[in-house]
């Protein structure tokens, strides 16, 4: 009897579809087994790298709790793990800028706390759950400093103007404040049984019409006895009356000296043997900014000068420093625009004849 022989596929002619077909299989195949063998790999064996952020923290929206201490640290670290999980995580941080930020509100309360630098980071990365484990860490700790927010009501806010003359001085106003409880006490050491007090930005009166109400808003300034704090809320509005437009000049005024009544006494030898030593003469011709009526905006009508004392006579190799008192006539509606400058100068005895200071 005769057999016919039936070829196998894998005996299939080549080139033909069959012979086509069988080669895909075994590619697909291969591929699989070699993403397998690498993802393997990548989960076996773990690698470690160095990475150097900047961690901002903050309280978030918060109204409870305020962050006193520093908010950012530079901060080095090595962490381990696959390599793909330390390339994505690196990827992120690059995407970030290498910043990180983080509200300790969260997980924190208040109090003064040294708090680790990995737990720090854990928390605002959840490196744990990307299987990335936080080796070394520079610094290694970090101090937290959180504070209660107290909220006190019925602050006074008194209104700063430039540009025009009040007719009365408006009402005052008032605002509740957000401070750290122990900013707060501070303040209240500081007025020392004083009030506090809060004032706003100047407002530039000159463009209202005299002799009628106006309403102006201000911006409140968020400081009392230097010490931040925030007004709620942040401006407030005032009705005001104006008398007359005001202007500010810079006028040139020489600064005085005024003397103790008994140094005038012809029996008294101060001058006989003192002279007035002035670190920067220059200096003593002052440009002052007043404000107040065009009309009364004349260097006769701007007195400045340095109060001497006996205290002045004492030795010394270094210079005194005092602030320059600046007077206007009682009845004119002037003042000072910005701080009172300050002089240097001593009482030196004197090696030559006497003469006039």
């Amino acid at each position: 009897m005769m057999v016919r022989y039936k070829p196998n596929t894998e005996d299939s002619a080549r080139f033909s579809k069959q012979w086509f077909l069988g080669g895909l299989r075994n590619l697909f195949w291969v591929i699989i087994v070699t993403a397998l063998i690498w993802i393997y790999a990548d989960m076996e064996f773990t690698d470690e790298t160095s990475v150097a952020v900047m961690l901002k923290l903050n309280t978030g929206e918060s109204q409870q709790l305020e962050l006193l201490s520093k908010k950012e640290y530079s901060l080095k670290f090595n962490i381990s793990g696959s390599k793909s999980s330390l390339e994505e995580f690196e990827r992120e941080l690059s995407n970030k800028s290498w910043v990180l930020n983080y509200d300790v509100s969260q997980n924190y309360k208040a109090g003064k706390n040294l708090i680790p630098a990995a737990e720090l980071l854990e928390a605002a990365t959840k490196l744990k759950e990307k299987g990335i484990s936080i080796k070394a860490v520079q610094p290694s700790a970090i101090e937290m400093n959180l504070d209660k927010i107290e909220e006190i009501a019925g602050i006074p806010v008194k209104l700063q103007t430039t540009g025009a003359t009040l007719e009365t001085p408006p009402a005052v106003q008032t605002v509740d404040i957000k401070v750290p409880a122990s900013q707060w006490k501070l303040i209240k050491e500081r007025l020392d049984g004083k009030a506090p007090t809060l004032t706003t930005n100047p407002v530039n009166l000159s463009e209202l019409k005299p002799g009628i109400s106006n309403e102006v808003e201000a911006t409140v300034l968020k400081t009392i006895e230097g010490i931040s704090v925030t007004p709620v809320p942040a401006t407030v509005k005032f009705d005001v009356r104006i008398i007359l437009a005001s202007d500010i000049q810079t006028i040139p005024v020489s600064v005085q000296i005024l003397t103790p009544a008994a140094w005038a006494d012809p029996t008294d030898k101060t001058w006989q043997e003192y002279i007035l030593n002035r670190q920067a003469p220059a200096d003593w011709r002052l440009k002052l900014e007043v404000e107040g009526p065009k009309k009364e905006l004349k260097p006769e009508n701007v007195t400045a000068y340095i109060q001497l004392t006996d205290g002045d006579k004492k030795p010394t190799s270094s210079w005194l420093e005092r602030e320059v008192i600046i007077t206007f006539p009682p009845d004119m509606n002037l003042k000072l625009v910005g701080l009172k400058p300050k002089l240097t100068f001593r009482l030196d005895k004197r090696k030559t004849t006497p003469t006039t200071p």
